[in-house]
C-alpha cells in the first residue's frame, strides 16, 4: 500500500493504516505501507521497497488534487515492475467513480470502503470472470457506476499502530510524533462541513469503545498526540461528550486533539475534555465575515470565543486559531477582517491557510462549470505528470496565489508590530523564568569572579 508524495498532515496515513489492519487481521494476505513522502529519491526508493517486500499488488491512495503524484507512482511501478497489479483507492475513485477509469496505468479502482472491495479483489484475482461481481470494483474497460459503502464500521479493523517507522515522523525538536486518526467516515451534510470533501459518502462513526482502546497503544510508539482530523460538524456536543466518556471509561493515557469551528463549549464538556486528556483544540475560521460564518453555522462572536479560549487554557488545553482565506464567497478587505479578529482574540497562536478547493465538497455545487474544467485539467496532469504543470488548487486560479501571499505577509507584519502581542510575549517570558534561580546564579558568578593579582 502506497501513500503518494502529496502535501498532507505529516503523519502515517490513517486510511492506509486501517486498510492494512483489516487485511492482516481479517484475511490471509500480507501487506506493508510505503509512504513516498519520506523518500528523497522517489523512483529508486520506491523500487527498492517493492522489491524488498516482494509485492505482487500495489494499492495507491489517491485524491483528486493529488492525481499527478499518484500517476507518477503508478508510472514508476509499471516501468520498474511490469508484472505488478496496480490498484487505486481513496477519495478520487470513491467520490468520482467514472473518472477513476481515466487514470493511466491503474489496473483496478476501488470505489467506496476499500476493505471489503480489496479483500474480494485479492481473493478472486486468479479468476477474472468473478471480479465483475465485486461491488465498487472498476477497471478501464468496466468502470464502477457507483461507490460501495458499508452500513456501519463494526466489521472493520482499527490500527494496532505497529509496523510503522515512527522515527521518520518525529516532530522537529522533540522526541515525540503526532498520529492522525478519525472518529468518522463520510460527510455530515451539515452547514459546518460545507467546505469539506466526501459529500457522497454516508456518515458512519467508529465504535467508540474500540477506537478508545486502539489509541491506548500509541504511547508505546512514542506518539505524543493523536489529532482527530474529522470535519468539525462531526463534533456535535452530544458526540463530543460521548467520545470523552468512552475515553474515561477505559482510563485513557493518550493525549489527543481535535478541530472545531468557533463555538461555545459548556462547562460539562470542558470538564470532560480535561479529564479525558484533550490537550489541544484547533478552532477553524472558514471566514471572518459574520454573514459567511453564519452560512457555516457559526454564531459565536470573537470576544465570546476569546472567553471560551481563556477557560480552555486555564484547564490545561492549548488552543490554536486557523484562518482560511481566499474562499469563493469572500468579499474585499478580507485581510483587515482577519487582523481585526486576531486582535479580538487577544493575539493568540494562529495559522493562515488558503481556502481548500475540494471538488467533492458541497460548496463546489454552486460552481459546477469551473469545477468540471478543473477536473479535466487534473486528469490531463495525470496523463503525463512528469512534464505537465500542476493545476492550481486555489479558488480564483493561479493568479490568486500572489494575492494571498501578500495578504499573509501583511497580516504577519501587522501582528508582529502589535503592542498587545509584544507585551503578552514579554510577560510570558517573565512568568516562565525562575527569577530566584537566575539571581542566585548571578550572585554565585559575582562571588567567583577571578581577582586581578597584578593590581
Amino acid at each position: 500500500m502506497i501513500e503518494a508524495p502529496a502535501a498532507r498532515l505529516f503523519a502515517p496515513p490513517w486510511r492506509l493504516l486501517c486498510l492494512r489492519a483489516h487485511l492482516l487481521q481479517k484475511t490471509r494476505h500480507l501487506c506493508a505501507i510505503a509512504d513516498c513522502r519520506l523518500y528523497t529519491s522517489l523512483e529508486q526508493e520506491l523500487e527498492e521497497a517493492i522489491r524488498s517486500f516482494g509485492a505482487d499488488v500495489a494499492v495507491v491512495n489517491t485524491a483528486t488534487v493529488g492525481l499527478g503524484e499518484a500517476a507518477a507512482v503508478l508510472d514508476i511501478l509499471k516501468r520498474r515492475s511490469p508484472h505488478i497489479v496496480t490498484v487505486v483507492c481513496g477519495k478520487h475513485p470513491s467520490q468520482f467513480p467514472p473518472y477513476a477509469a481515466d487514470l493511466p496505468r491503474a489496473d483496478y479502482a476501488l470505489a467506496g470502503d476499500p476493505e471489503p472491495i480489496l479483500r474480494d479483489l485479492l481473493d478472486r484475482l486468479d479468476t477474472p470472470q468473478r471480479l465483475a461481481k465485486v461491488p465498487g470494483l472498476g477497471t478501464a474497460e468496466q468502470p464502477a457506476t457507483e461507490a460501495f459503502w458499508l452500513d456501519h464500521l463494526r466489521m472493520l479493523s482499527l490500527p494496532e499502530w505497529d509496523g510503522v517507522f515512527w522515527d521518520a515522523y518525529r516532530l522537529a525538536g522533540t522526541e515525540k510524533c503526532r498520529a492522525v486518526a478519525r472518529l468518522s467516515r463520510g460527510h455530515t451534510r451539515c452547514p459546518a462541513d460545507r467546505a469539506f470533501g466526501a459529500v457522497h459518502e454516508p456518515l458512519r462513526i467508529w465504535p467508540m469503545d474500540r477506537l478508545a482502546a486502539s489509541i491506548q497503544k500509541c504511547p508505546a510508539q512514542g506518539i505524543g498526540e493523536v489529532f482527530f482530523d474529522d470535519p468539525p460538524g462531526v463534533w456535535t456536543p452530544e458526540r463530543l461528550q460521548q467520545w470523552c466518556r468512552a475515553l474515561l471509561a477505559i482510563q485513557n493515557v493518550q493525549p489527543w486533539a481535535l478541530r472545531m469551528l468557533p463555538t461555545h463549549i459548556t462547562d460539562d464538556s470542558m470538564q470532560l475534555l480535561t479529564q479525558s486528556l484533550c490537550r489541544r483544540i484547533e478552532f477553524l475560521f472558514p471566514s471572518c465575515d459574520p454573514e459567511i460564518l453564519r452560512l457555516h453555522g457559526c454564531v459565536i462572536s470573537p470576544p465570546e470565543l476569546s472567553t471560551t479560549l481563556s477557560l480552555l487554557e486555564s484547564n490545561g488545553i492549548s488552543t490554536q486559531i486557523r484562518f482560511w482565506m481566499g474562499g469563493p464567497e469572500e468579499k474585499p478587505e478580507e485581510a483587515g477582517r482577519v487582523l481585526h479578529t486576531i486582535r479580538q482574540l487577544g493575539c493568540r497562536t494562529y495559522a493562515l491557510q488558503a481556502f481548500p478547493l475540494l471538488l467533492d465538497a458541497p460548496i463546489c455545487e454552486d460552481h459546477s462549470e469551473s469545477i468540471s474544467a478543473l477536473m479535466e485539467e487534473w486528469l490531463q496532469w495525470a496523463v503525463d505528470p512528469w512534464t505537465h504543470e500542476r493545476p492550481s488548487t486555489l479558488w480564483g486560479g493561479a493568479e490568486q496565489a500572489a494575492v494571498l501571499e501578500e495578504s499573509f505577509a501583511h497580516i504577519q507584519r501587522s501582528v508582529r508590530r502589535n503592542p498587545v502581542r509584544i507585551l503578552k510575549r514579554l510577560w510570558a517570558v517573565l512568568r516562565r523564568r525562575n527569577w530566584i534561580a537566575f539571581l542566585e546564579d548571578r550572585a554565585v558568578g559575582l562571588l567567583t569572579l577571578p581577582t586581578n593579582k597584578g593590581g
